[in-house]
C-alpha cells in the first residue's frame, strides 16, 4: 500500500492491518493472512522474505511428520518474517521448553533463544514508540523508562537501534550519565561513521560526550 486516499476502498485494509505508515509493504497469503513484512524495499528484501517463508513452510512440515523440539526454530523463523506482534510472540516464548531428541544442538538452541529474545525486545520497543503520545509528559516518561532499560543491559539492534539510542541518550544527558551516553555514542559512531552527512551529527555527539564529567 503505496499512499492514504480518504474515502478509497484501501481503507479498509489499512485499517484491517493496522497500517499506521506509507508505503507498507506485506506478503499475505491466499486467504489473507500476513505472513510477511519485508525488511525494506528492494528485490532483496524480497528474496530474503521468500527465501525465510520457505523455510519456515519446511519446519513446519517437519514438524507435522512428528519432528520434537522445532518450536524454537519455528518462532525464530515468524519473527524474522515479521509475522506475529510482541503479545503472541512473548507468549510462545514463555512456553518454549528445551527437547532433547537426537539432533537436539545445545549451542544452537541457545543461539535461537538468544536472537527470539531480541528481536521481541525491538517488538516492544516499536509498540512503546507507537503507544506513547506526543506530549511533553509523555515523551519524558518514555526516555525515562528506555533509559532504566539501558542501564540493566537491554539494548535495541537493527532497525530499532537509532531511535533507541537517540532517546536514551537524551536522558543519559540529563542524568549525567557519562557511561550510557558513551555506549550509545560508541553503537551510532560504528553504524554511521562511513556516511558522510553523518559526521557533523557525530561530532557534536563526540563533543557532549568528551564535555561530560
Amino acid at each position: 500500500m503505496t499512499t492514504k486516499i480518504e474515502g478509497h476502498p484501501s481503507d479498509a485494509l489499512a485499517r484491517r492491518y493496522g497500517i499506521r505508515s506509507f508505503p507498507t509493504l506485506m506478503i499475505l497469503d491466499a486467504s489473507g493472512k500476513k505472513v510477511a513484512t519485508p525488511a525494506g524495499r528492494s528485490i532483496e528484501a524480497f528474496d530474503n522474505s521468500l527465501n525465510n517463508l520457505r523455510q519456515l513452510d519446511s519446519l513446519r512440515e517437519r514438524e507435522s511428520n512428528g519432528e520434537k523440539g522445532l518450536g524454537a526454530s519455528i518462532l525464530l523463523a515468524e519473527l524474522r518474517l515479521g509475522s506475529i506482534d510482541f503479545e503472541e510472540g512473548s507468549k510462545r516464548r514463555s512456553g518454549l521448553k528445551i527437547v532433547k531428541t537426537r539432533k537436539f544442538d545445545k549451542a544452537q538452541w541457545e543461539s535461537d533463544l538468544a536472537e527470539i529474545d531480541e528481536m521481541l525486545f525491538n517488538l516492544e520497543l516499536a509498540e512503546l514508540f507507537q503507544n506513547t503520545g506526543r506530549d511533553e509528559e509523555s515523551q519524558a516518561a518514555l526516555a525515562e523508562e528506555l533509559y532504566a532499560m539501558a542501564k540493566n543491559g537491554k539494548f535495541a539492534s537493527g532497525n530499532m537501534a537509532a531511535r533507541y539510542w537517540s532517546v536514551v541518550m537524551d536522558a543519559a544527558k540529563d542524568n549525567k550519565d557519562k557511561k550510557i551516553f558513551g555506549q550509545g555514542y560508541g553503537i551510532l559512531y560504528e553504524m554511521y561513521k562511513d556516511n558522510p552527512r553523518a559526521k557533523e551529527y557525530l561530532a557534536g555527539m563526540k563533543t557532549e560526550l568528551d564535555a561530560m564529567k
